[in-house]
């Protein structure tokens, strides 16, 4: 589709043409992409409320975010070759649809093991999300316009991480723990009501769906080391801002000893980078290379976890300190991840819903190591764990995207 086209941006129905960079349907996209995430943050602040009202040990309730996590992932490595087979909207309306079923069982569950078994569901149908989401702007967009659309949804996506926290406190506090389920629920059903209103993107199908066809595609994937260079890297910084998620809630609130109301209030300043880095990212693209700005963001990223981790070491640590460290950190990941993205999925020319979904798997699959990393040091090193971990994670990036730039094509 050429640019005049796209200028007219007429009006989206069924199998009229790939989606127009209007602002409704970018919103609706950054809702598809935000769904999960938002499900899994949402609900942090009502664990210990979960666990009073089934008189259960706070070990088992975050089985309830494990479990998450895990069916997330691997629900990402299934809807991308079935909307490569069947198109992107029958596996999106049936993953949103599951969705919406496991979130309104999580705001009904009696007892913990049906709390579970519906989170699983729940991430089941959420993985749906933002595995399509990407295919479809991926089906649409190509070059620089692909870049700017990717950077739009990624500030959006960028700030859920640090807002739903707290709108979760917020619903918690007043009324239960049952209501951060009744948020999520809303959330799926506005955006089935808007999916069910855009046009199928996919206009090149895959013949047929077979666990051969389904290998292959993803063997082609990760054989592409273009792709995966992007990824790898989109991954590991991933697995950076994990890291911090998982241990400054030890370190603001037990060590230095802020209120949990408080922290409430660090994350959303910390993602507000990422609105920075998205910025930078759009006023670039197509001015600088993707490999270019991967670099520019990794240094600013790594140069925010230095600022956290030296301070950690010499015992000069404050949240003040945190908090600016932080929004460096992340303006760098927002300059990124959205082109990391973006040419990971540009260098695909088939299986676009497979590489979507691997995409996402290898991002979640950084996210579990970073917080299982940090669990393990912040008991022996409770200031420096996350710091250190988020060193190692960028570092990593830069390392992996070096060196697979190194025997990439151009």
């Amino acid at each position: 589709m050429n640019e005049t086209a796209r200028s007219a941006s007429p009006p989206i129905v069924l199998g009229a043409r790939p989606l127009e960079a209007r602002s409704g349907v970018i919103v609706l996209l950054t809702a598809m992409t935000a769904l999960g995430q938002f499900a899994s943050n949402v609900y942090l602040p009502a664990l210990p409320a979960v666990a009073a009202d089934f008189s259960a040990p706070m070990n088992q309730v975050q089985w309830t975010l494990a479990l998450f996590l895990v069916v997330f992932a691997l629900g990402q490595l299934v809807y991308g070759p079935l909307s490569d087979r069947f198109g992107r909207l029958a596996p999106l309306k049936l993953g949103l649809l599951v969705y919406l079923a496991g979130s309104i069982g999580a705001a009904l569950a009696p007892n913990l093991a049906v709390l579970l078994a519906c989170r699983a569901v729940q991430a089941a149908g959420g993985a749906a999300g933002v595995v399509i989401a990407r295919a479809m702007v991926r089906d649409s967009f190509a070059g620089p316009a692909l870049a700017r659309v990717m950077a739009l949804i990624s500030i959006v996506f960028g700030l859920v991480p640090g807002l739903s926290p707290l709108v979760g406190g917020i619903a918690t506090d007043l009324l239960d723990w049952r209501a951060t389920f009744w948020l999520t629920a809303i959330l799926g059903l506005v955006v089935f009501v808007g999916a069910i209103q855009l046009a199928e993107t996919n206009l090149h199908l895959e013949p047929s769906l077979d666990l051969r066809g389904i290998l292959a595609a993803y063997r082609g994937v990760l054989a592409n080391r273009a792709f995966m260079a992007f990824a790898l890297c989109a991954a590991l910084i991933v697995g950076s801002l994990s890291a911090f998620f998982a241990g400054s809630p030890s370190l603001l609130i037990e060590q230095i000893g802020i209120s949990p109301t408080e922290y409430g209030f660090y994350p959303p300043f910390a993602v507000s980078g990422f609105m920075i880095g998205g910025a930078m990212a759009r006023r670039m693209a197509g001015r600088t290379s993707p490999a270019g700005l991967v670099c520019i963001g990794l240094a600013i990223m790594l140069l925010g976890a230095l600022l956290l981790a030296v301070p950690a070491m010499i015992g000069t640590f404050g949240k003040y300190q945190i908090a600016v460290a932080m929004v460096v950190h992340v303006s760098g990941l927002g300059l990124v991840m959205p082109t990391a993205v973006a040419a990971a999925l540009s260098a695909i020319r088939d299986q676009i819903g497979s590489a979507s979904a691997v995409l996402g798997f290898l991002q979640i699959a950084s996210a579990a190591a970073a917080t299982f990393a940090v669990s393990l040091a912040q008991p022996h090193y409770p200031v420096a764990a996350f710091p250190v971990v988020m060193i190692a994670f960028t570092a990593g990036s830069l390392a992996v995207f070096a060196a697979m730039q190194r025997r990439s094509p151009s």
